[in-house]
């Protein structure tokens, strides 16, 4: 069940979370600390996003008029 709404969720919604996570990282990557696994970069001046895969469904809840989940992502 999880993988048909994982589905659903891609098809009708994934432009709309790209582009929350895109304007998040692209706005707040000073907030983050992307050099951490670099062994190179000293000093993140900018960051973008450019494709998302969405992994997994969780934590699923549904009421009468809303639902809820979390989303795991990965770049």
């Amino acid at each position: 069940m999880n993988e048909i709404f994982k589905s659903m969720i891609e098809e009708h919604f994934y432009q709309n979370i790209f582009e929350s996570l895109q304007n998040e990282v692209t706005d707040n990557y000073d907030q983050y600390d992307l050099a951490l696994r670099a062994n190179v970069v000293n000093e993140v001046l900018e960051a973008s996003l450019d494709n998302i895969e969405l992994l997994r469904i969780l934590d699923i809840k549904q009421d009468a008029e809303e639902i809820s989940f979390d989303i795991l992502v990965a770049n």
